[in-house]
């Protein structure tokens, strides 16, 4: 009987032994330890090797709700929390996560983990500036712990509004209104000598 060679070189050199020992032995016993051997190895041979699967985000909401990813009248310090399905590498997420100006100028921004790094915050390290346009993005090369990549990217254009805040000292309606008689009385006072001397003038000037 021709003995079958495998790709198990220390199987190959004990087959002659075995072979011949099982045979004048249990002939019926080596035949189906043979068989059995094939079959789990051509088994093993055909299975695929594992893939990576890419992940994605579950929820976007930048500053509390979530509108789309178009967001317009932004105050200068957005926050914008991201939810994925797997917990991110941290140092994936520092390189992936970006914020950038109009004139692609990359914006610094600070990240916030938590649920075990399935979720991030992000805030940008300072104010940003009024009635300018901004974009957020995470990029799919974003990697989770264990070695996924993100399958989507995300991309968010927003837009900041007007300055709210006050650009003068706040006063109270008396004050207001005091200031008011203030500047009218003086203003009277003031036209009223100004209209006596040119009244004057022209006087002297009719009498010469």
């Amino acid at each position: 009987m021709r003995q079958r060679k495998t790709d198990d070189p220390i199987f190959d050199r004990c087959l002659p032994w075995l072979s011949g020992y099982l045979t004048r032995m249990h002939p019926v016993l080596y035949a189906l330890l043979v068989f059995l051997y094939i079959g789990c190895k051509n088994k093993a041979d055909s299975e695929p090797d594992p893939v990576n699967v890419a992940f994605n985000y579950n929820s976007i909401k930048v500053n509390g709700s979530f509108s789309g990813f178009d967001y317009k009248g932004m105050n200068g310090l957005p926050v914008i929390k991201i939810t994925f399905t797997s917990s991110l590498d941290p140092l994936s997420a520092k390189s992936s996560i970006t914020m950038a100006d109009k004139n692609l100028n990359a914006v610094p921004v600070n990240l916030v983990f938590e649920n075990k790094d399935s979720t991030v915050t992000v805030r940008p390290s300072s104010s940003l500036k009024y009635l300018s346009g901004y974009t957020f993005a995470v990029s799919n090369s974003l990697k989770s712990k264990v070695g996924d990549f993100l399958s989507i990217p995300v991309s968010i254009n927003m837009t900041t509004g007007i300055d709210s805040t006050n650009k003068f000292p706040v006063i109270s309606n008396d004050a207001l209104l005091t200031l008011v008689q203030k500047q009218t009385f003086k203003y009277f006072w003031i036209l009223g000598i100004r209209f006596q001397e040119c009244h004057a003038n022209e006087i002297l000037q009719a009498m010469w």
